[in-house]
Formats: C-alpha cells, sequence, structure tokens
C-alpha cells in the first residue's frame, strides 16, 4: 500500500493582501486578524487597499501583487466583496490573475461575516443576538447599521464607524467561520490554515 507524506514547513509563510476599500483594509491590519495569522504561522508582509472594487480588476492587481512579491510575499490573497454579482466564479474571472495569488469572495460583503460572529455581535449590542442567513443579506452594511442605531445614538454614527467598533469589540474569523451558513468566512479561513502544508 502506498502512503502520502504530508510534509510540514518549518519557516512561517508570508503572505499580503489586496483589497477594495478601507473597511477590508482595516479588518485584514487589526490586531485580532494578526493574531489569527501568528497562530497559523503566517506573517504578514502588507495590505494594499487599491480604493475600489473596480480597480481590482485592472493591471494595478499585477502591479501591486509584484510590489508585495519584492517585499517578501510567497503568495498574495485579493479580498473581493460580492456585493450584487450574480456568481462567485464570475466575479474571480473579472480580476487579473498572478501566479501564487488567490481570490476571495466575501458573500456579500466582510460585513456579513462581522454579522455571523453571533458573540461578538451579542457583546457589543448587549442583546441575545443570532443571524441565520448572513450571507442572504442583500445590504449587509445596512444591516449592521441599523443594528447598532438600535443601541446607540444614530446621529453619530455611519457604517464605517460601526464597522470599526464591532472589529475592535473582538471579532473572530474562526467565529465567523464556524457559522453553519457563511461559507464564504469558512473558505477564507480554511485557505489560511494550509498554507504551511504541503502535499
Amino acid at each position: 500500500m502506498a502512503y502520502r507524506c504530508i510534509e510540514r514547513r518549518f519557516d512561517k509563510m508570508k503572505i499580503g493582501f489586496l483589497c477594495e476599500g478601507p473597511t477590508d483594509e482595516y479588518f485584514l491590519k487589526s490586531s485580532e486578524f494578526k493574531k489569527l495569522l501568528d497562530s497559523l504561522e503566517i506573517i504578514l508582509i502588507g495590505v494594499r487597499n487599491l480604493n475600489g472594487k473596480g480597480n481590482l480588476k485592472t493591471s494595478r492587481v499585477l502591479t501591486q501583487s509584484r510590489i508585495l512579491f519584492d517585499e517578501g510575499a510567497e503568495k498574495v490573497f485579493v479580498l473581493v466583496d460580492l456585493d450584487h454579482d450574480k456568481c462567485i466564479t464570475k466575479t474571480k474571472e473579472l480580476i487579473p490573475e498572478h501566479d501564487n495569488q488567490t481570490i476571495v469572495v466575501a458573500v456579500r460583503e466582510v460585513e456579513a461575516w462581522l454579522l455571523a460572529d453571533r458573540q461578538n455581535m451579542a457583546d457589543f449590542l448587549e442583546v441575545d443576538y443570532e443571524l441565520e442567513f448572513p450571507e442572504k443579506l442583500s445590504d449587509p452594511k445596512n444591516e449592521m447599521l441599523e443594528l447598532a442605531r438600535s443601541k446607540f445614538s444614530p446621529r453619530i454614527l455611519t457604517e464605517t464607524k460601526v464597522f470599526y467598533r464591532i472589529m475592535d469589540n473582538g471579532f473572530s474569523l474562526r467565529r465567523a467561520a464556524q457559522h453553519p451558513n457563511c461559507p464564504s468566512a469558512a473558505y477564507f479561513l480554511n485557505k489560511l490554515s494550509v498554507l504551511n502544508t504541503q502535499y
């Protein structure tokens, strides 16, 4: 009987990220996300915000990826929101490909991942909280904003401020990925988890 060996890297994998906006950048640079990467023996080389989903569909992706590789990244992840696109595959196909690149599509937006972390949302809102289908929300940003406004003063809250507050409250990608109906978060976590394993 033949056996396949699973070989573990002894050095830490170095990765970089491209993203489409300031909230994605904030998430990827957050202390909690860096702790997750450290637990997976991954070093974050850098995060580059391309300032708009449309810019992820241009040659800027290749240019910025090359910069991250020159800075030491061995793998580059492109994080993009599905928004109202109808197909994850089609969204991926619009982004220029590069060797050692992985495209992760958040359904519909990274904000849906925040809403999938039941424990953090319950702590943030100080109420029992559960959302059955976070990825089926047509507008996760607005859902997040309305929930926060029901608890705090609506006049001082914006989508960006709410995102930052929920992130800083202790958002966990691991918990979001454990949600039974948040497969895009689980996909992202899995892609990170296997980086240091060679088959």
